[in-house]
Parts: C-alpha cells; structure tokens; sequence
C-alpha cells in the first residue's frame, strides 16, 4: 500500500484544517497601561503581546467623552496567519493637567495614574 504523498497532507489541511481556524475564538491578550508627563502632555501606552502577527491595536480618545477617556481596540487579523506571540506597543497624547486617565477595553474600564 503506497504511503499518502505530501500533497495530500497539504490538500487536507489547505480544505479542512485551515477554514476551521477562522471558526476558532482567538483570545484576547492582556494588555497594561501605563501614562506618563512631559511638561503639559500625557504619553498614554498600552502594551502587550497578541497570539498572532497582524492585529491592529488602537488607543485612541472616547468619541463624545472627556479628553482623559481612551478607547483601546484590537482588530484580529484576516485569513491564515502565523501562531507567533508578537508584542505590541501603541500610544496616544494629551495635553492636561489630569492625574488619572480612564481606558475602556474588551476587559472595562481602567484607571491609569499619570506619573
């Protein structure tokens, strides 16, 4: 009986295993927060590590909320990507004499001390 070519394996995977990864949930990473002062700006940053490469990361202002109200998303890639654990960095800026920043997530709503 002849052994099963490795275009098949690659067949079966490209038709079977591969649609039923996009039907798995993809995990959300934890992300930290930090702020901090330089003169009258604020440097807001979340960080953190994402399952895959290719997810967009967006901190940015609350539309309609206070100036010190951040919204921070995160956008899973399309299609097959690579199971490698990439870090991530992004931020935002501010002009304020505020203490506490406030970041709403998947996770709620964090309280960020400016240092």
């Amino acid at each position: 009986m002849p052994r099963p070519s490795l275009f098949l394996f690659a067949l079966f995977i490209a038709l079977i295993v591969s649609p039923l990864h996009a039907l798995t949930p993809r995990l959300r990473p934890a992300v930290e927060y930090s702020a901090t002062r330089k003169g009258p700006t604020i440097t807001l940053v979340a960080s953190g590590k994402n399952s895959t490469p290719g997810w967009t990361n967006t901190l940015a202002p609350m539309a309609g909320a206070k100036p010190t109200i951040f919204s921070f998303t995160q956008t899973p890639p399309d299609g097959i990507v690579a199971q490698v654990i990439t870090p991530f960095t992004t931020s935002a800026t501010l002009d304020s004499d505020a203490k506490t920043l406030i970041v709403v997530d998947a996770a709620g709503r964090h309280e960020v001390a400016v240092k």
